[in-house]
């Protein structure tokens, strides 16, 4: 049985009004619950509101649940968001097996994965956590019968606008 992050937060903090019933499920479901890789990246998104150490509430889901994946690398990811990566691009290095296509810098302010720069040589490297300042609008409309067709022309213009590289102009389109 999949148990959700409010299952194991119920768990984990003192104060859940969950928490009873959580204990007496856990009690009911013993050596069938599972997890996966979103619980995990949930819970890295949402400790800092909660009172409870990150590593050792990973450990205890570990040893309640079954997880396929490789316990190792929600371990990594936690030390990233220590060594100050935002818990996507934790997980995202953890995952990427030492090599990743980037054009954010934070990699590079961590030392591993190593770096393949996405933007040109002599481009901007885009800090992710601090985005320019703008108004990006992207439309989508549709149809029944069609498939999205995005703008991203005011993309464009916004991203000249900080003078940040924008995409090239787009080469598809579809027919209404």
């Amino acid at each position: 049985m999949y148990a959700d992050l409010d299952f194991w937060l119920a768990l984990l903090t003192d104060d859940d009004w969950l928490s009873d019933r959580a204990e007496h499920l856990l009690e009911e479901h013993e050596g069938k619950l599972e997890v996966s890789l979103a619980t995990f990246i949930e819970l890295l998104l949402v400790e800092e509101r909660y009172t409870f150490d990150r590593e050792r509430a990973v450990t205890a889901i570990l040893e309640l649940a079954t997880y396929s994946g490789d316990p190792d690398d929600v371990y990594q990811a936690s030390e990233h968001i220590d060594e100050g990566l935002n818990t996507f691009d934790a997980f995202h290095a953890a995952l990427s097996g030492g090599r990743i296509v980037s054009s954010d810098g934070a990699y590079d302010d961590i030392g591993s994965p190593e770096r393949i720069r996405l933007e040109p040589d002599g481009g901007v490297v885009v800090d992710t956590h601090r985005p320019p300042q703008v108004d990006v609008a992207v439309t989508s409309t549709l149809t029944s019968t069609s498939t999205p067709k995005f703008s991203a022309t005011a993309w464009a213009v916004s991203c000249e606008q900080a003078d940040v590289p924008g995409p090239p102009a787009p080469s598809w389109s579809s027919a209404s």
